[in-house]
């Protein structure tokens, strides 16, 4: 876990706004961030009715829903097993009463194997060297009912986690400071920073954004819109509506140390999501392994 570092504020407590940017990751192997994908809203009362779905009906809306388009009348075969099996798992587990909740999303027709091929990086080496120590803090703070968290995004297809992690904490930090949130471009983290060790669609690191954000500060969502895909660095062609000294890392395995830098400021955090149930997460908390 990392945390930006804003020039001109005490380095012990220098941080910003206390909120997680949760993305859900797979540490060491590939980044698909915080899966902000678009949740469906299929009916799932399979769940509390045990009644056989349709399923051939549900598949029908998932693909209006996401815009499918399968070459072949057997590839469309092939997905629709793999999206019944996909179906009636999720039914099943929610049928056990777990406090979270399992949906239909755009990863629904997916196998495994091609779910697994967005989730690979290699080993971090973070550059976020100091580490946070932890001061003991025990206050509660709730930025977001402040109005100093952004919304939720969507990554889309594209493996940039790494840049929403990075841009959600960034702009809660400049909310905190500033006392306005601005969103902050993902695309062009995606676009510029691969000489810090970022690879575009295929993954990256916070702490990475983070030190590109030292060197060539940040432009806004507004001008520098998300695409979902790789393209040509525009920095130069934006105005820098905010900038950051550094970054550190949390200390391991340390609670007291994350919930100290949360009073400080605003985490990237990243989780492995190679989970089905990461995978196909709806709402509420997850309580299993």
């Amino acid at each position: 876990m990392q945390y930006p570092v804003r020039q001109g504020t005490n380095p012990s407590c220098c941080c910003g706004a206390a909120i997680v940017m949760v993305s859900l990751c797979v540490v060491g192997v590939m980044f698909f961030s915080m899966m902000q994908v678009s949740m469906s809203t299929f009916d799932m009362s399979v769940a509390s009715t045990g009644e056989i779905p349709n399923i051939k009906a549900e598949f029908l809306g998932f693909v209006k829903k996401f815009h499918r388009f399968y070459a072949t009348s057997e590839e469309k075969e092939i997905r629709f097993s793999i999206f019944a099996d996909n179906y009636m798992k999720i039914s099943n587990y929610n049928m056990e009463g777990h406090s979270d909740i399992l949906g239909v999303n755009e990863f629904a027709d997916l196998t495994d194997e091609e779910y697994f091929e967005y989730l690979k990086l290699e080993e971090d080496t973070s550059v976020c060297k100091d580490k946070h120590s932890s001061k003991g803090r025990t206050d509660l703070v709730d930025w977001v009912a402040q109005g100093k968290v952004a919304r939720v995004k969507n990554q889309g297809g594209c493996g940039s986690c790494y840049a929403f992690s990075a841009v959600g904490a960034m702009e809660t930090l400049h909310a905190k400071l500033k006392g306005n949130l601005i969103e902050f471009s993902e695309q062009e983290l995606v676009d510029c920073s691969y000489e810090y060790g970022n690879e575009g669609c295929s993954g990256g690191w916070m702490d990475s954004c983070f030190n590109y954000v030292v060197d060539h500060g940040i432009a806004s969502e507004d001008d520098y819109g998300y695409a979902g895909y790789e393209g040509a660095c525009k920095a130069d062609s934006y105005e820098r509506v905010f900038s950051i000294t550094g970054c550190r890392d949390v200390v391991e395995n340390d609670n007291d140390s994350m919930l100290d830098a949360l009073q400080d400021g605003s985490l990237g955090i990243a989780i492995d999501a190679s989970s089905w149930k990461f995978r196909f997460y709806r709402k509420g908390i997850i309580d299993s392994d």
